[in-house]
């Protein structure tokens, strides 16, 4: 049971970082494959190859002698002077792009190779846009979902009819909206929310019920069996119905666990305090033996619970208040508390009387799944995640890989190499 809790939290946190579509490239910038060597950008080269070029077609037109446009190539001395001039190569990268120059009516042109070694120069020596170098662009922000992004995610992927992520704290904000990665940052707060998250959600999924917080049933006492002085009463002010023990008395039930597991039975009660010694009340749960409590505090409601494992289906109990006094018992009409004691004259009047207020009856669980419970099976999300059940003698690890293969293969939305999946499957 806790290997395959192991499993889908793992897997949860892979959709989490990856559901953005597979690998967080940003994060890890790779170096471009290896390109041909690029012209030096060098004083050499400036003089060796720029300069002759531009004295063979440009300085006719834009030199000493005429600087047609403004533009005067023969003025740049050495490299340093000509990379100063950024708009003059700006203007020369736009002509000699559209072949507007030199002009058609030029006596001698240009080949294609020495416009395309200005036109390298020009990039990588005036603008630096070298597209063969490596930039690193430092820390880049994880790439997060948003709240709406990981609810919407949970319930594509599981099938999980959830919202844990309305519990997380709220996402930041960048220019009006909530799904830019810059501002999406991960707290240490947030972080927890996951973890929690990721628990309660891969229970649910596993096994249709959350571990950390089971639900908690109440017992309709209506439904009930009284014996002896046991009755319903009804609270002052309100619709609810409790079992009121003003002398020996029991009632008696039945209750359903959807699940073979661990679980908690509550009586939650309060009493009325004579002689010397607490209101005893005698439980029992099926066939077990019995567990005795004693009922403290007089009108604050206590509670008495009994943790078991139980199958999954019906169950009988029943809670029976024994050690009461009160010749004759008291009368129904009494205060039931001592809080509803009206005045020291009715007080006078009534002989000591030990009572028991059984003010609600609960079931909560199941904590822990018995994992040979073939309700398990009929699970749907369940079935989901396990799509796939190898044999019960494969090692482990073949096991947990394949089902983490399967379910990233769907987070991811791409296919998923074993050593991409390795690492938590060493972990689970």
């Amino acid at each position: 049971m806790g290997g395959c809790t192991v499993v889908v939290v793992c897997a949860l946190g892979l959709a989490q970082l990856s559901a953005r579509g597979g690998d967080n490239k940003e994060s890890a910038p790779t170096p471009p494959a290896a390109q041909p060597a690029a012209q030096p950008i060098s004083a050499t080269a400036f003089r060796e190859t720029i300069q002759p070029l531009l004295r063979k077609y440009c300085f006719e037109c834009h030199g000493n002698d005429t600087t047609n446009g403004g533009v005067n190539f023969e003025s740049f001395s050495d490299v340093a002077s000509a990379v100063a001039a950024r708009k003059t190569w700006a203007k020369a990268r736009k002509m000699l792009e559209r072949g507007a120059m030199p002009p058609a009516d030029h006596p001698t042109r240009p080949s294609e190779a020495e416009v395309a070694s200005v036109l390298r120069w020009i990039n990588q020596g005036v603008f630096d846009d070298d597209c063969g170098k490596f930039h690193d662009p430092g820390h880049v922000t994880i790439r997060r979902l948003n709240r709406a992004e990981y609810n919407n995610t949970i319930r594509d992927l599981l099938g999980v009819r959830l919202r844990p992520a309305d519990d997380f704290p709220s996402d930041d904000v960048g220019n009006g909206f909530d799904n830019q990665g810059e501002v999406l940052s991960i707290s240490p707060l947030l972080m927890e929310g996951y973890l929690a998250a990721a628990e309660r959600v891969s229970s649910v999924a596993l096994f249709g019920v959350d571990l950390k917080k089971p639900p908690i049933a109440r017992l309709d006492v209506r439904k009930m069996s009284l014996a002896g002085a046991a009755q319903l009463a009804r609270k002052r002010f309100a619709r609810e119905r409790y079992v009121w023990l003003p002398t020996v008395g029991a009632v008696s039930g039945t209750f359903q666990c959807p699940k073979s597991g661990e679980y908690v039975f509550r009586i939650i009660a309060a009493a009325r305090q004579a002689g010397g010694e607490l209101p005893r009340l005698e439980v029992h749960v099926d066939e077990a033996a019995p567990h005795v409590f004693d009922v403290t505090g007089e009108s604050v409601l206590g509670h008495y619970e009994l943790r078991m494992n139980l199958a999954s289906g019906p169950h009988k109990f029943s809670a029976a208040f024994k050690n009461a006094i009160a010749e004759p018992p008291a009368p129904p009409a009494l205060p039931r508390l001592a809080a509803a004691r009206r005045d020291a004259k009715a007080a006078e009047r009534v002989k000591p009387a030990r009572e028991i207020e059984l003010s609600r009856l609960e079931l909560e669980g199941p904590f822990a799944i018995d994992p040979r419970d073939p309700a398990q099976a009929s699970i749907e999300t369940r079935k989901r995640i396990l799509a796939a059940d190898p044999g019960e003698n494969d090692p482990l690890a073949e096991r947990v890989a394949l089902v983490l293969t399967r379910f990233a293969r769907r987070a991811f939305r791409r296919p998923v190499e074993r050593v991409e999946i390795k690492p938590y499957v060493d972990l689970a």
